[in-house]
Formats: structure tokens, sequence, C-alpha cells
């Protein structure tokens, strides 16, 4: 009776799917946000190392043009390195990234989201802890300083992908904005957006103004009074 026999030459092959992985083949602590990245990025990566699939994430496995039977092979492994970063990520985090199609494009946007941290807020907050070894008030202060900024992080994880430009604003302010403001920044936002596009400018029209600061009043056409464009293009 023929049995199947995997070879050490399949294991050499990145293409190469065996048995037994699966979805949960993969298991490392859930990623949660900025805080816990790193380690969980290094995790993952020896993981899939393990697998010869460290590829699929920096791009170096590309899927072949020509030969159909490669192409299909990438696309299985594709999308089971999908599901292993889906399985071993938050809800929030798995949802903003459900909808990306190739493994590398997903690394490379968590890569964005979470690596980018406030350098100099980060210095003071652990030197912060430093010199409070002696001074209990000092530590709690710090302490409860980066668990704001944790709950910070894990707002703005969760926006979804329209308020990007918000987040990367409010990331880039100094000190950093505690969770309670974000929200409110966020919510109007939300609010500006949906007062303009009842007066029919669209996302376009608002993020040209968005960025460029505008303050200007909605124009009004003084034919027939109605908001959204000026007399000339009616």
């Amino acid at each position: 009776m023929a049995t199947n026999r995997v070879s050490i030459t399949d294991l050499q092959i990145p293409l190469f799917m065996h048995p037994s992985d699966g979805p949960l083949s993969i298991s490392v602590t859930k990623l949660q946000g900025a805080a816990d990245y790193r380690t969980w990025k290094r995790t993952f990566e020896i993981q899939l190392s393990a697998k010869r699939k460290y590829g699929f994430l920096d791009g170096s496995v590309i899927r072949s043009a020509t030969d159909a039977v490669e192409a299909s092979q990438w696309d299985t492994c594709n999308n089971m390195i999908i599901s292993w970063i889906h399985n071993n990520v938050s809800d929030s985090i798995k949802s903003s990234v459900l909808f990306i199609n190739n493994a590398s494009d997903i690394w490379k946007q968590l890569e964005k989201r979470f690596s980018l941290t406030n350098g100099s807020r980060k210095y003071k907050l652990n030197k912060d802890l430093f010199n409070s070894k002696q001074n209990g008030v000092k530590l709690l202060s710090a302490i409860e300083a980066m668990k704001q900024e944790s709950k910070l992080f894990q707002f703005l994880n969760g926006l979804d992908e329209a308020y990007g430009a918000q987040r990367s604003q409010l990331l880039m302010m100094a000190p950093l904005p505690t969770v309670e403001v974000a929200c409110a920044a966020v919510l109007q936002e939300k609010s500006q957006k949906e007062v303009l596009s009842h007066v029919g400018i669209g996302d376009n029209d608002v993020i040209a103004m968005y960025s460029r600061g505008s303050k200007d009043k909605v124009p009004i056409c003084s034919s027939f009074g109605r908001k959204g464009h000026p007399t000339d293009k009616c």
C-alpha cells in the first residue's frame, strides 16, 4: 500500500504546505497595539521562519505570472499566512486588515501603524520611572501616564481607515492627547463630514478642505438659495 511521504526537499520549498498546517498552526499572544507590537512581531517571525514562509511577509516570494500551478500554490500559502495573522491579532486589528488580500501588504500596514511611536515621550516616561525609585508619587504618575497612552493607542487602532488622517494628526501631537480628547476630535470630524455630505459636498471636497485647514463657509447659490456651490457654477 503506497504512502505519501514528505521529503527534505519539499520542506525547503516556500510554496510547500505541510499537510498538518492549518489556520491554528501558529499561535502567539494576540497583538493588541503599539505597546506589544515589537514582542509580537518577533515571536510571529520566528514561527513563520521555522515553516520557511517568512518570504511571504517581506515580499521575496513572488506569485508566478507564467506557471499556473505555482501561482495556485502561492495563493494557498498566502491565504494560510493571512489566516495565521488574523488569528493572532485582536478583533479590532483584524477588522482593519480583513479585506487586504496579500500577506506582505498586511505586514507592511501593521509595521506602519504600530512601529512608529513618540520617541521623546517614551524616553521621558522611562526616565521618570528610573528616577522615581525613591519617589512613590512620581512612580504612580508615570505608570498612570503609560496606562493613558495605552488606552489612546487602542482607541486609535480601532478607528476605520477613513479617519487615517485624523489618527496621524493626533499621533503627531506633543504631548499626546488623552483618549477623551482624541475621541472628541474624531466625533467632531465625523459630525462635520455628515453636515457637509448633506449639503452636497463629497468626500474629496471634505478631504481637500480638511488638509488645507479651510474655515470658509459653505458656498450658497444666490440664484436659487441652494448650498454647496456658488452662483457661477449653478
